[in-house]
């Protein structure tokens, strides 16, 4: 009977080993579960991070874009002045040259003026001579 009994023992050894492999390959796979979720966590939060970041240069860009079209708007509205004064401007060549024309007639006028006056002198002259 004692050797049923040593035999039970030594099978009952062998479970209590065979358990205790078991329940740490179950920790070991517990702890490789939860490596393996962490892994999957970084990767998304390397996945957002690379998000982010792509997310942040287009902002960067878009910010250097609205500043390049702020400048640019400046400048359109320079240009549109100087085009302004460039039309003021040659308005006014036009009227100085039309100035010059009339200041050319007005001295012509002067002397067709004076040459009417002359004649007129001659004339009366030329009636008293006719007289005497």
């Amino acid at each position: 009977m004692w050797q049923y009994v040593a035999v039970c023992c030594s099978v009952l050894q062998c479970v209590a080993v065979c358990c205790s492999v078991l329940q740490c390959a179950v920790v070991w796979c517990s702890v490789l579960q939860c490596v393996t979720v962490c892994w999957s966590v970084l990767q998304c939060v390397a996945v957002c991070c690379s998000v982010l970041q792509c997310v942040a240069v287009c902002c960067s860009v878009l910010q250097c874009a609205v500043v390049w079209c702020s400048v640019l708007q400046y400048v359109a509205v320079w240009c549109s002045v100087l085009q302004c004064v460039a039309v003021c401007c040659s308005v006014l060549q036009c009227a100085a040259v039309y100035c010059s024309v009339l200041q050319c007639v007005a001295v012509c006028c002067s002397v067709l003026q004076y040459v009417a006056v002359s004649c007129s002198v001659l004339q009366c002259v030329a009636v008293r001579c006719s007289v005497v």
